[in-house]
C-alpha cells in the first residue's frame, strides 16, 4: 500500500505502452504533448519564472521525428524566458541553427586525454572515489591503453568520466567494471 501511483503517471505509462502497440498514433500524441507543454510554458511565463532546458541526446534523434523535435525547440514562442542548451553539435542542429540568426551557438570543449588521466589518478588516491578498489584494479585503470580507449569512448565528456567512476567505486576486479553507461 506504500507504492502509490499518481493518475498522471498512470496516463503517461499507458500512453507509452499503447504507442509501442500502435506506432501510427505517434504523430497525433506528439502534437498533443507539444500543445500541453506549451500550455505549461504559458503558466511558467505568467509567473515570471525563467526556464532553462538542458536537452541531451539530440545526436541520438534520427530522421523526420528528430528534425521535428529540434524544430519545435527552436520555435518555442517564449524566447525571453527560455534558454536551450544542447550537449553536442550535430549536422541537423548545425543546419537548423544557422537558419536562425537569433540563436546563439556556444561550443564547449571536451576534456583532453591528459585531463582524463589526471581525473583517474586523483580518484584512485586517498580520499578519491576509487581509493578503496584493489591495487591491481587501480593499476589497470591507470594503464595508458585503458585510458586511451576510455577517453575515446567518453568522447571527452566529463560527465561520462564522472558517471563511470561513480558506478565503479566498489568494483572488485577489472571484469566487474560497469563499462556501458547509458
Amino acid at each position: 500500500s506504500g507504492n502509490r501511483v499518481s493518475i498522471r503517471n498512470f496516463f503517461e505509462n499507458a500512453i507509452t505502452e499503447l504507442l509501442d502497440l500502435f506506432p501510427d498514433r505517434d504523430r497525433a500524441v506528439e502534437k498533443e504533448a507539444q500543445a500541453q507543454f506549451l500550455r505549461v510554458l504559458d503558466d511558467v511565463e505568467g509567473l515570471k519564472y525563467r526556464l532553462v532546458l538542458i536537452v541531451d541526446g539530440l545526436d541520438d534523434l534520427e530522421g523526420e521525428e528528430g528534425d521535428r523535435f529540434v524544430q519545435f525547440l527552436f520555435d518555442l514562442p517564449h524566447r525571453n524566458s527560455i534558454r536551450i542548451f544542447a550537449g553536442q553539435s550535430t549536422a541537423r542542429l548545425t543546419r537548423l541553427v544557422h537558419a536562425r540568426p537569433t540563436v546563439k551557438v556556444l561550443t564547449l570543449a571536451g576534456i583532453s586525454e591528459d585531463d582524463t588521466k589526471r581525473l583517474f589518478e586523483q580518484e584512485t588516491l586517498r580520499g578519491g572515489r576509487l581509493c578503496d578498489i584493489p591495487d591491481e584494479l587501480k593499476q589497470r585503470l591507470l594503464d595508458d591503453n585503458f585510458l586511451d580507449d576510455f577517453h575515446e569512448k567518453s568522447d571527452g565528456l566529463p560527465l561520462y568520466v564522472d558517471l563511470f567512476i561513480e558506478a565503479n567505486k566498489t568494483a572488485t576486479s577489472f571484469e566487474s567494471l560497469t563499462v556501458e553507461l547509458e
